[in-house]
């Protein structure tokens, strides 16, 4: 997504507020970031697949849930996932209420795209 009042769906290019009118605003941001995780990260299913010891043992649906519980429960202790760098994660944990919920919700999309692709390879 270069152009970040654009957003690509596979063949097709659509301003924002196309894609917000066509999907909604909160479907859009969660594909937004998703789409960070694979293009700025590298953490494409096939990565999430090959790497087990990141994504295999429910870290990512653990982190998606640390995320959202800050927002619920408030002063949690916060558990990095399994195998995943403390910092990085807390300051995850440190973004705002809507960053999180955008990132717990794309966490959950990537474990979707995780287990579709173990599905078929």
């Amino acid at each position: 997504m270069d152009n970040k009042k654009e957003i690509s769906l596979g063949r097709f290019t659509f301003k924002i507020d196309d894609v917000n009118k066509l999907l909604g605003f909160g479907v859009s941001q969660i594909y937004s970031e998703r789409e960070k995780q694979i293009k700025k990260h590298g953490f494409d299913a096939e990565n999430q697949a090959k790497n087990p010891q990141y994504c295999g043992s429910g870290q990512l649906q653990y982190a998606a849930h640390t995320l959202l519980d800050l927002e619920v429960m408030g002063n949690v202790e916060l558990i990095e996932p399994l195998n995943w760098d403390r910092e990085r994660f807390i300051r995850l944990c440190e973004k705002p209420q809507e960053d999180r919920i955008r990132i717990a919700a794309a966490l959950l999309a990537a474990e979707l795209d995780r287990l579709e692709y173990l599905r078929n390879h």
